[in-house]
């Protein structure tokens, strides 16, 4: 009886695992100003963290396309991806660079469609604050590659 729940427990773990996907630095074909460092895909939000580069002083907001509207982009399904909005960053709000020359977001938008393969983030009129071609696709050639976390000195 107990393998039985032991086989029923990792089939249930295993399900919510294919629910929920997190990419950490996903290839990406331009970007800019804005980086994605992070997608994490689930049956109810599709979350981006964002770092946006720049010079330290310099002042960075986000105020959405032309329509007004900062979205998601499907490059196989042609779906526009609502924002959703955010905890820690707010549209239209002048953040000014520090030292760092980053600011951190994380911005939600509306979940994604299974067959999206690549987005785009259109964030605002100006081209260096879209991010394109983000893949949502693991290449093969790092499938099975280990994992490694780098930290700098000081």
């Amino acid at each position: 009886m107990k393998f039985i729940e032991w086989i029923f427990g990792v089939l249930l773990l295993c399900s919510a695992c294919e629910q929920n996907c997190v990419l950490e630095n996903p290839l990406c074909e331009k970007w800019e100003t804005l980086y994605v460092t992070r997608v994490e895909l689930t049956d109810t939000a599709t979350v981006l963290s964002i770092v946006a580069c720049g010079r330290n002083g310099d002042c960075f907001n986000l105020e959405g396309d032309q329509q007004g509207e900062i979205y998601l982009f499907g490059r196989e399904s042609g779906c526009k991806y609502k924002y959703r909005g955010s905890s820690d960053f707010e549209v239209g709000k002048c953040y000014v660079f520090g030292e760092s020359g980053n600011v951190h977001m994380t911005l939600r938008f509306e979940p994604l469609l299974n067959e999206e393969r690549a987005i785009d983030v259109i964030t605002d009129r100006s081209e260096a604050l879209c991010v394109r071609g983000v893949s949502l696709v693991v290449p093969n050639s790092l499938r099975h590659l280990p994992v490694c976390h780098l930290r700098g000195g000081g």
